[in-house]
């Protein structure tokens, strides 16, 4: 069950009926993405015989740095920060207004967002190989939206900073980065626009 709020209708009527007591805690989510997630992974890991792997990928492996050559990998890898964040530690929130792209190499994070009443909805969940943030990077603007380690998430930051020393220092990483996600974010606006 999804959307089963604690002092709502549907909770009250499921409390005087005892559901409550015979009901799996486990089977009751903030939404009914979360609730499809849980089963889906059910699934998987029923017909995975090995059992789920914890994905990584290499920073050369990451698609907006697709272009660079290996001394340009390793220049950018030099400049950005290593990150590791735990089970539930935001990676950034709602409001936040800095101005950091986050590249996930190993792990996976989901992006939440506050509705009225205070409840929260999970949009959409980024592994490794993907990167979050590029907004905020570009345009400047308050993070709108909160970003949250599912598992043990590790990453590279590239600050702003960081990433105008590159436009000056090394103008092809730069321009091989925009390019990139450019593309990125030409994809992202296909997808929603289909949607």
């Amino acid at each position: 069950l999804s959307y089963v709020e604690t002092d709502g209708s549907l909770a009250l009527a499921m409390r005087e009926a005892g559901l409550f007591e015979v009901m799996d805690a486990e089977l009751l989510f903030p939404d009914t993405d979360m609730a499809l997630e849980f089963f889906e992974e059910r699934v998987i890991v029923e017909f995975d015989d090995e059992g789920a792997e914890h994905t990584r990928v290499e920073l050369r492996d990451i698609p907006i740095l697709q272009g660079l050559d290996d001394a340009e990998l390793s220049d950018f890898q030099e400049r950005v920060t290593r990150s590791e964040f735990g089970p539930g530690e935001p990676l950034f929130q709602e409001g936040d207004d800095d101005r950091e792209l986050f590249l996930i190499t190993a792990g996976s994070a989901d992006v939440v967002i506050t509705l009225e009443g205070g409840r929260t909805k999970r949009l959409m969940t980024f592994s490794a190989g993907t990167v979050i943030g590029e907004m905020a990077l570009l345009e400047g603007q308050p993070r709108s939206a909160t970003v949250l380690a599912r598992d043990r998430v590790e990453c590279y930051r590239l600050s702003l900073e960081v990433f105008e020393a590159l436009q000056t220092d090394q103008p092809r990483i730069a321009v091989v980065l925009l390019s990139n996600l450019a593309r990125l974010l030409s994809g992202r606006v296909r997808t929603a626009n289909s949607m």
